[in-house]
């Protein structure tokens, strides 16, 4: 699980670096941090309704 969040944030900022140097306009940390945020939540709801389904199945 901490990979998946570990790989998804260094995705995230890799793609962000990349918009930078495209666009040579600054993102403001603030809206890197959200969607940082938010796709660790999206993750981590995802794992666990996967867990929960697994869990339910096996029982």
């Amino acid at each position: 699980m901490m990979v998946v969040v570990i790989v998804t944030v260094v995705v995230v900022v890799v793609a962000v670096e990349e918009e930078e140097e495209e666009e040579e306009e600054e993102v403001p940390v603030v809206v890197v941090v959200a969607a940082i945020i938010i796709i660790v939540v999206v993750v981590v709801v995802v794992v666990v309704v996967v867990l929960v389904v697994v869990a339910a199945i096996v029982r």
